[in-house]
């Protein structure tokens, strides 16, 4: 952990996600990303991550068992993928803040602490989403760091 930043490194914060997305991303939180095509991504920093949510059609796949699916690339994959379209990008301290849910998101935009790229009315569209992913989020905190 540094000062900036209550992640050990972009591993931990990778993994949290990788729990985040696969548990979140059941269901109709899932088709809310496909129905519209978004893509969305995220630029970490302190420690530095890329990962994009892509449920653009070309991206998606759709199996019997589960349904509607969600793109998600890490890394290298991520940041060379076609430009999503959303980008929120925020340091690490920030990003923990907004995956447990205590973070006010416009007074950070209009602080700072969260740059969007991209239309902010299709970014409101996906805020049904986040609840059930910051419950996850919450819990592979706690389950990784023992926080309380």
């Amino acid at each position: 952990m540094s000062a900036t930043s209550p992640y050990r490194d972009a591993a931990q914060l990778r993994s949290l996600l990788e729990q985040v997305f696969s548990a979140a991303y059941t269901g109709d939180e899932s088709r809310l990303l496909t129905r519209s095509g978004l893509s969305v991504a995220f630029s970490f920093h302190a420690p530095d991550l890329e990962v994009l949510l892509d449920g653009r059609p070309a991206a998606v796949a759709r199996t019997a068992e589960t349904g509607d699916e969600v793109a998600v690339l890490f890394g290298e994959a991520a940041a060379s993928a076609p430009a999503p379209d959303l980008r929120f990008s925020m340091n690490g301290q920030v990003a923990h803040r907004f995956w447990t849910g205590e973070l006010n998101v416009p007074a950070a935009m209009a602080l700072g602490q969260v740059r969007l790229e991209g239309s902010l009315i299709r970014a409101l569209s996906i805020a049904p989403m986040m609840p059930a992913m910051q419950s996850v989020y919450r819990e592979a905190w706690r389950e990784q760091t023992g926080a309380p």
